[in-house]
């Protein structure tokens, strides 16, 4: 199996690229290196370098990556992600494992913490790996796609969606309505820092946007998926706000 590794780097990202490439290239066919720099200095360093216009955020950048995949398997790397070199290691080998192991996957992602995409919320089914579990959403912090959602990905234009929403759900639900499975790896933690600074009421409406592009199967798995998630979301904090007023009741009495 060829894995074909990208890291997306930007402004003031440069080292953390520089570790994190240092530590994945020896374990992998290939790896790329995607990114920006508001300065004139490029940026050097092991791996194939790429460097694309400051202005370029997750959105364009993934397409850049898609455009230049080359292996069986692309693993994505944002380069706020971190994990130490045995970390990184262990990663790899359990992406291969998964590939190996399952014929038919879709999407493959390890744990990240301060997802949003809890794995009570999102969680389908366990698998005959305790570690591994059916998922309907996961993170694109860190994740690998096979070779077939890479060539979906393709097919759809990123023209209006810099800020990148939306890419893992046309990834999965493509995977789903094809028979393809969608995993999270509960054995691998990535640490990731909270928050995002994308700007959400855009990122949003580029996102409704790209997702005009699914198929009319691919749009029904959306639908259902994204009301499962919801509906659980909304049970949770039901079900916290209960535990605080009663939680409350005892502490007032």
């Amino acid at each position: 199996m060829r894995l074909h590794v990208f890291i997306i780097g930007w402004t003031g990202w440069e080292r953390s690229c520089e570790i994190i490439a240092t530590m994945v290239l020896p374990h992998v066919e290939r790896l790329t290196v995607v990114y920006s720099n508001s300065s004139e200095i490029d940026y050097e360093g092991v791996g194939e370098i790429v460097r694309v216009p400051d202005d370029w955020f997750y959105g364009r950048k993934f397409e850049e990556c898609l455009r230049r995949f080359d292996g069986d398997v692309m693993l994505q790397i944002q380069a706020d992600a971190t994990l130490d070199e045995a970390g990184w290691k262990r990663l790899i080998e359990r992406c291969r494992f998964a590939f190996n192991k399952y014929e038919r996957i879709g999407v493959w992602a390890p744990e990240v913490n301060y997802t949003p995409w809890d794995l009570e919320v999102v969680a389908i089914s366990d698998s005959d790996d305790e570690n591994i579990k059916h998922v309907a959403q996961t993170d694109g912090i860190v994740w690998a796609l096979s070779n077939s959602v890479v060539e979906r990905l393709k097919n759809m234009n990123f023209r209006e969606n810099n800020l990148g929403w939306g890419l893992d759900w046309a990834s999965i639900v493509y995977s789903l309505s094809n028979n393809l499975l969608v995993l999270r790896d509960l054995s691998v933690c990535v640490k990731h820092p909270k928050g995002s600074g994308y700007l959400g009421e855009q990122a949003e409406r580029q996102m409704k946007e790209f997702l005009t592009q699914l198929t009319k199967q691919e749009w029904v798995q959306y639908v259902l998926l994204k009301e499962m998630i919801e509906n659980r979301s909304a049970k949770r904090w039901a079900d916290k706000r209960t535990a605080w007023q009663k939680l409350l009741s005892k502490i007032l009495r």
